[in-house]
């Protein structure tokens, strides 16, 4: 009997554990001391036709953060992974292109320089249709792949000519710890696509110019965020975008430690406490937390964006409970190898997988 009551509290014991599981914002993570998962480009297997203007290729490199193209999440037995090139972004970015595009022949006086501005290059292998539940969906519905915005524009005596953007999301099967570097090939190879609808009589038509500094000024424009550079509001952010301003529009709130989760209350007209869920996030003077999948997780600032170490959304996962019959069997001394099946009761529980991201700091999703 007494195994039978140890048994029992074994589960019971478990159980509370799993329910009692800290929130990672609770712990300190500290992203500097991630592993470095190097990969490199191949050479392409084909070239774009440029009609051979194109004297140089110039990359710059405009995103938020420039010290990571992303975490891996599967694939690897250690999700704590930062992913980077190993010759340098701008480096194989541009030996890439240069391999992609036709280079000038024989007596031939190129025109151009050609200038490629990445604003964006995330890998991820959590993309999700953003139309979905956030809350329930299954890990079958997320998508492995990279996320990326390039802009090009020609160069010539000193004046810098607008060409195109392109702003799009390539995902696929195989996650990023395996073909990461394909991924990033993809996007490199679909940016170059509408090059070739240019000619130079073209280019010479388009009457945008700009200046070097002019350029400058605009891709360090996009970093000119409040809450990047002004002194921390404490408060309640309802929206991303009132994180973005640093302008909480509730300043008094009080912070309550639940099971799994802290709880946000704030006052109504009665000066009664009320629980408030539908928040982006807060913060609280010195920290900023922001609401996912039902629970708050810490951001930490990296370059001009932050990482957070949490989850995207609520995972579902199958739970076996024991049914009454099957407890009373085991308390009045039924072994539990004797229990019939039908006893036992299948359900679902929600789980955090706690991961490592990136916040977008345009659209206040993170990946």
């Amino acid at each position: 009997m007494k195994k039978i009551f140890a048994f029992i509290l074994l589960i019971l014991s478990i159980k509370d554990a799993a329910q009692r599981e800290e929130s990672p914002d609770r712990n300190r993570i500290d992203f500097s001391k991630f592993r470095i998962h190097k990969i490199t480009l191949h050479k392409p297997s084909f070239t774009v036709s440029a009609g051979c203007m194109f004297a140089d290729i110039i990359v710059e490199d405009n995103r938020f953060d420039t010290s990571t193209l992303g975490f891996m999440h599967k694939g690897s037995i250690d999700p704590k992974h930062v992913i980077r090139l190993k010759n340098g972004f701008t480096n194989e970015i541009r030996n890439y292109l240069i391999s992609s595009i036709d280079r000038p022949v024989a007596n031939h006086t190129a025109s151009y320089k050609l200038i490629c501005i990445i604003k964006k290059l995330w890998l991820s292998d959590e993309i999700y249709d953003e139309k979905e539940d956030k809350y329930q969906r299954s890990p079958a519905t997320s998508g492995s792949g990279v996320i990326f915005r390039i802009e090009y524009l020609a160069e010539k005596d000193n004046f810098y000519i607008p060409l195109y953007r392109l702003d799009s999301t390539i995902t696929g099967d195989k996650n990023i710890h395996r073909d990461a570097d394909l991924y990033i090939e993809d996007a490199l190879t679909l940016s170059l696509s509408k090059l070739r609808l240019f000619t130079e009589s073209k280019i010479e038509q388009i009457t945008k110019r700009y200046t070097l500094s002019q350029v400058e000024q605009y891709n360090k424009e996009r970093f000119n965020i409040a809450i990047l550079n002004d002194s921390l509001q404490k408060g309640i952010y309802l929206t991303f975008d009132e994180l973005r301003n640093n302008k909480p529009s509730v300043k008094e709130f009080v912070v309550k430690a639940g099971e799994k989760n802290d709880d946000i209350y704030i006052k109504n007209a009665l000066g009664k406490e009320i629980l408030i869920r539908e928040l982006y996030g807060y913060s609280d003077g010195k920290n900023i937390f922001i609401s996912s999948a039902g629970s708050f997780f810490r951001l930490y600032r990296s370059g001009n964006t932050f990482n957070v170490y949490g989850a995207k959304l609520l995972k579902k996962v199958r739970d076996f409970r024991l049914g009454e019959t099957a407890a009373a069997a085991l308390v009045y001394g039924g072994a539990p190898a004797l229990i019939p099946y039908n006893t036992t009761k299948p359900g679902y529980n929600f789980k955090l997988t706690h991961n490592p991201y990136q916040l977008d700091m345009e659209t206040g999703d993170i990946y």
